[in-house]
């Protein structure tokens, strides 16, 4: 394994101030760069929150969010030149565009693991809230969304839909009722909890790596949402989910194979909110699923 550096990402701009951006506070007071055995590479502060939608696309903070992005970038960028593993602590979702903006600067393709609850495919008119974190996956392989988003740097897609494996999603249902585009219709490889929990984690996630090594790519990223978990395993979310969801040892399972890769390039994990764990319970349970996960 490549050494790890933890890069804080501590933005609510794809969401709302509500907690998500102390997310990576309670993870490190969790103990995670220690277990990890990790460097510490500081963080990024991302522009003040602004509640007012922009004028021409009704998103939120889309320019702070832009800003964010292409900062996080220069950041992800240096330290995979490097050959080190940035472990991006969110945040909400919307971080993942910089994440993988910093993989598209760099020579060769890379692909994507998309572990969420939630699809994230929303259209600017679908989405009810103009959330940035309601459409990041189609943001990221440019399928809609405004340019100032999708083209980041004239570098659209930032990932080629062919090369992203959408994990453990449970929305659909809801998703096409809000008039959401159907991701299903696009070279996403869907595999979303249903098909997962029939195949099984550990085929599952020899499949999604199968996927993602193929000859073409150089490596993969991997986005974690911890909403992809069950609402009983990690309540400590801002849009709670019904219809079950990973186990946390499901879960370990899944990024312990995503993980023991050498294509593994970097990882970021969002939307955990320790204002919803005051005891900072659920901060340490993730923390020992990550370091069990990292573990060769």
């Amino acid at each position: 394994m490549k050494p790890i550096a933890v890069i804080d990402a501590a933005s609510c701009l794809g969401l709302r101030p509500t907690g998500v951006e102390h997310a990576p506070a309670a993870l490190r007071q969790a103990g995670l760069v220690k277990k990890l055995d990790a460097h510490d590479a500081g963080c990024i502060v991302p522009p003040t929150y602004n509640p007012t939608p922009d004028q021409s696309t009704r998103l939120l903070n889309l320019e702070g969010i832009r800003e964010f992005s292409i900062e996080l970038a220069d950041q992800v960028e240096e330290a995979v030149r490097q050959k080190i593993f940035p472990l991006v602590l969110g945040g909400d979702c919307s971080l993942t565009l910089g994440c993988l903006l910093g993989l598209r600067r760099l020579p060769g393709r890379y692909g994507l693991a998309y572990l969420d609850g939630h699809e994230s495919f929303h259209s600017v008119q679908s989405s009810g809230s103009g959330e940035v974190a309601d459409m990041d996956l189609a943001l990221i392989t440019g399928h809609h969304g405004p340019a100032r988003l999708t083209n980041l740097e004239d570098k659209q897609p930032l990932v080629r839909a062919e090369d992203v494996v959408l994990i453990g999603s449970r929305d659909h249902g809801e998703a096409h009722a809000c008039g959401s585009p159907d991701i299903n219709q696009t070279n996403v490889l869907v595999l979303n909890l249903t098909n997962l929990q029939r195949h099984g984690v550990n085929p599952s996630a020899r499949l999604v790596s199968r996927h993602l090594t193929k000859p073409e790519l150089y490596g993969y990223w991997i986005h974690l949402d911890v909403d992809v978990l069950s609402f009983q395993a990690m309540p400590a979310v801002d849009y709670p989910l019904g219809g079950g969801g990973l186990r946390m040892l499901e879960l370990q399972r899944l990024l312990h194979v995503l993980l023991s890769s050498p294509r593994a390039t970097g990882m970021d994990i969002t939307i955990y909110n320790p204002n919803c764990d005051p005891k900072q319970k659920l901060a340490h349970q993730l923390v020992d699923c990550l370091a069990a996960s990292f573990k060769q």
